[in-house]
């Protein structure tokens, strides 16, 4: 497993260091190998919802780590104001992940 972690909270990094892939928002996309952006106010789990919250992160786009067409992992990205993330971001954000992931 590859992680990195930039401003995050001790207990942000032990929560995401493993995420299951059923019933969580960062599973879907793994399984789906489809971006999504979401808001804080977004998650179900509520230990991750006050994790998030509690670090300013209102908005977090989250893309798939795709190798040889293999989903391996997530990247995400946490925008501290509550905003719209534009297709085009989201495209260099695949572009990034793309380039990770290789």
């Amino acid at each position: 497993m590859l992680a990195h972690s930039h401003g995050g909270s001790d207990e942000a990094r032990q929560l995401y260091a493993r995420v299951p892939l059923t019933g969580t928002r960062l599973g879907d996309v793994a399984r789906e190998g489809v971006p999504r952006v979401l808001f804080a106010s977004d998650y179900i789990d509520p230990q991750r919802q006050r994790v998030i919250e509690s670090m300013h992160q209102e908005v977090i786009a989250s893309v798939p780590l795709i190798a040889r067409s293999e989903v391996v992992g997530v990247m995400n990205v946490a925008y501290s104001g509550r905003r719209r993330i534009e297709p085009r971001e989201i495209e260099i954000l695949q572009a990034a992940a793309a380039h990770f992931a290789a």
